[in-house]
C-alpha cells in the first residue's frame, strides 16, 4: 500500500483531496492482491498497480468526486453513464479492472499500447491515444519505481 501511495504522491503530490490518498492506494493494492492481474508474467500485478494508478490519475487526478465529459464521467477512473455515482474506492477499482480487462479482451487485435480503447472511448475504434497515453504512463511508473533512491 505504501508503494501505490508514493507513486501517486509522485504524480499528485499537492491536491485538497490529498486526505482521500490513503483510501485509495490501499483499494488498489487490496483489489491488484484479491483479483486476477490484467498482464501475464512475473510482474503482472506490479504492472496492474501502476496502470490502475496511472488510469486514476489521468481520469481524475485521484479525486474521488470527479466529474468530467460535461458531466458524463464520475469518479476515481472516469466511469460513464448517468447512474456512475462516486463509490468507495475498493468497488470503483473493481469496476475499473473489470472494464479494463474487458476493453483488452474487446480490442485484443490492437497493439498492446491500445488495448484500453474501448475503456476510453467505447470503441476498440475510437480512444486510442488516451489508451497510450495511460499504458506509456504505467510504464514509466514502473520504471521510476524500480529506480532505487
Amino acid at each position: 500500500m505504501d508503494w501505490v501511495l508514493a507513486l501517486m504522491l509522485f504524480l499528485q503530490p499537492e491536491a485538497p483531496w490529498r486526505d482521500t490518498y490513503k483510501d485509495t492506494a490501499r483499494a488498489i493494492a487490496d483489489v491488484v492482491d484479491e483479483e486476477p492481474a490484467l498482464f501475464d508474467g512475473e510482474d503482472a500485478n506490479t504492472r496492474t498497480t501502476t496502470l490502475l494508478v496511472a488510469t486514476a490519475y489521468g481520469e481524475s487526478r485521484f479525486r474521488p468526486d470527479a466529474v468530467g465529459d460535461h458531466g458524463q464521467s464520475r469518479g476515481l477512473y472516469g466511469r460513464w453513464g448517468a447512474r456512475a455515482k462516486v463509490l468507495d474506492p475498493v468497488i470503483e477499482t473493481r469496476l475499473a479492472m473489470s472494464n479494463m480487462r474487458t476493453s483488452m479482451e474487446a480490442c485484443e487485435r490492437l497493439p498492446p499500447s491500445e488495448r484500453l480503447a474501448a475503456y476510453a472511448s467505447g470503441s476498440c475504434a475510437k480512444g486510442r491515444g488516451i489508451s497510450r497515453a495511460r499504458m506509456d504512463l504505467a510504464t514509466r511508473l514502473l520504471f521510476v519505481s524500480r529506480v532505487p533512491l
